[in-house]
């Protein structure tokens, strides 16, 4: 009866030192509660495109001491600034005045730099966030970018890319090795709601992700899928609304209007989802990444347009020359 009760002991010890490794190594991770998220009203709606094509300007936009290795891209429109993510050797991250085109602050960081946002926290301030593509972490800055924390997802959350505002104070990233996504509050970074899209492929990870009222858009860039997510009942759903990309890259959503880069066919798409109408502005051959613009007609992206020696290039979807991946304006 001792032997057993000894064991029984040692078990439960076992058990416990587990749970207290686990908790002091990790964040807490929660099951998401989406109470507060609204109804996506395009889940209800038929995704039937009627097709359009345009003309669009675009032009080398001329920032001071603009670096390369261009990532991800935000205009910040309360501000006018534009801020930029930047790869390569520098790994910075750099803010510009859009109206005077100068540098307003740079930050040379020793990480991957890969998507960006803005976000307000408590105090109304906007703050920036960063994710980093070699590890499982997003970086938390403040205007001056000045470091406020290093927030770390799960570590199934690799390769991390696209980020973006659920609401004020909240943000969400998509792990790019599975079907989950995290939620993070910056009031509480510790704890982290998990929900997943609940597809069983490896293939089917999120690359880029917007949000708006409700409404999840999904860039499955490896099965060139835009996807539509909503809750219903607490229970996270995927519906197909009809977009097919040949390797869709950055997305941004303004207004009802979701722009997405065709980096495959070098083209800028963009989707009115009020009134159910797909737009194609060609865009010189080149490979381009992200997309973010201070309304719907003026926009900016990064990316890499070939000169004429390099139009012959095979590869539409890797950048050959990141010295020249910079930012370019963008006129309908």
């Amino acid at each position: 009866m001792k032997k057993k009760f000894k064991l029984s002991l040692f078990i439960v010890l076992v058990i416990i030192s587990i749970i207290f490794f686990y908790n002091k190594n990790n964040n807490n991770l929660l099951v998401f509660d989406s109470e507060n998220i609204p109804v996506c009203k395009l889940a209800f709606k038929d995704f039937k495109w009627s097709i359009l094509k345009k003309n669009i300007e675009l032009s080398k936009l001329e920032l001071d001491e603009m670096p390369g290795h261009t990532q991800g891209i935000q205009y910040e429109r309360n501000q006018n600034l534009i801020i930029t993510a930047n790869g390569g050797p520098s790994n910075n991250i750099n803010i510009y005045n859009f109206l005077n085109k100068t540098k307003v602050s740079s930050i040379t960081l020793p990480i991957a730099a890969a998507g960006i946002t803005t976000i307000k926290n408590n105090q109304g301030e906007v703050n920036i966030l960063v994710t980093d593509y070699n590890t499982s972490e997003v970086l938390y800055l403040d205007k001056d970018l000045n470091v406020i924390n290093v927030i770390k997802l799960p570590k199934d959350f690799k390769s991390i890319v696209g980020i973006t505002n659920l609401d004020d104070g909240r943000f969400i990233v998509p792990s790019r090795s599975n079907d989950k996504f995290a939620v993070i509050e910056l009031a509480n970074t510790k704890e982290i709601g998990i929900f997943r899209s609940n597809i069983d492929d490896n293939n089917n990870v999120t690359y880029d992700i917007e949000y708006s009222n409700g409404c999840f858009f999904l860039n499955y860039r490896e099965v060139d899928k835009i996807l539509l997510g909503y809750f219903d009942n607490n229970i996270f759903k995927i519906k197909d609304i009809n977009i097919r990309l040949n390797y869709p890259q950055g997305i941004w959503l303004y207004d009802q209007k979701l722009f997405v880069i065709e980096t495959g066919t070098h083209s800028l798409i963009e989707f009115n989802l009020y009134k159910m109408t797909k737009t194609i502005f060609q865009l010189p051959r080149g490979v381009y990444r992200s997309i973010s613009g201070r309304d719907d007609k003026n926009l900016i992206l990064s990316g890499q347009v070939f000169t004429e020696k390099q139009e012959d290039i095979i590869s539409t979807i890797s950048v050959t020359d990141e010295e020249n991946a910079i930012v370019h304006n963008l006129k309908f």
